[in-house]
């Protein structure tokens, strides 16, 4: 994986205004924890894959991420301005999957750590940097809330591009499939779901999703067959 390309603490990075003065975030009247701001990058990351990876997170973990973010380097032939906001979204699009809207509570948690970047560089006056810091927030959380219905326009490429990542495991060899489909099982478990209810919400999931398989692009050629053969599977053994 190039690091100028698709490593989170390197974009986390390339948002910083402020590079000699350690201490900025305690300044800076915005939520954070209790660290300097020029650790903040490998902080933020290590904050955020401590949440992904609670012992429960059998599928939505910091793999599911890292997997993700190696698919889009391989695969993604897009303008490169695209690229932070992308990272951005792979990195949050999960944090939190036990809540009523868990999308947009993933954006609001995205939102949050992002202020201080954002509060850095309007104190210091870059307002250059200022509009990518909230553009590329703004476009991540679209993004996010493209992976809860996972369709979007025609002609969003970009969209259709982060939706291909999320759903990348449908496509799996069946072993895999089985490890994933277990996994997520079991995260709903936790959740307090009953092995009844995750049958009957799942299967109604497998239904909606195949009925937009042919809408979906392809990374890989024979993807499509793949997911249908891999959802076929699954809602038969139900």
């Amino acid at each position: 994986m190039k690091a100028d390309k698709w490593d989170p603490w390197h974009v986390l990075w390339n948002f910083k205004s402020v590079y000699n003065d350690h201490t900025l975030g305690e300044k800076l009247d915005v939520d954070v924890w209790d660290m300097h701001y020029y650790e903040y990058p490998r902080d933020l990351i290590n904050h955020w894959r401590a949440i992904y990876n609670a012992p429960w997170r059998l599928y939505h973990n910091w793999r599911h991420v890292e997997d993700m973010l190696a698919l889009a380097s391989r695969h993604y032939r897009g303008p490169r301005k695209h690229r932070a906001a992308l990272v951005l979204a792979i990195m949050a699009h999960d944090l939190i999957i036990d809540g009523d809207d868990n999308e947009a509570a993933s954006c609001l948690e995205l939102r949050k750590k992002m202020r201080v970047y954002a509060a850095a560089a309007e104190h210091v006056g870059y307002s250059r940097l200022l509009r990518k810091i909230n553009k590329s927030v703004d476009e991540a959380c679209r993004l996010i809330m493209l992976t809860k219905t996972h369709t979007t326009e025609p002609n969003d490429s970009v969209g259709w591009f982060m939706i291909l990542l999320d759903l990348h495991i449908l496509t799996a060899p069946s072993d895999k499939y089985q490890i994933y489909r277990k996994g997520v099982m079991r995260e709903y478990e936790h959740m307090g779901v009953s092995s009844q209810q995750f049958h009957i919400g799942r299967s109604h999931w497998i239904e909606t999703m195949m009925g937009k398989v042919d809408s979906l692009p392809e990374l890989i050629p024979g993807d499509k067959q793949r997911i249908v053969d891999n959802l076929f599977a699954e809602l038969s053994s139900m």
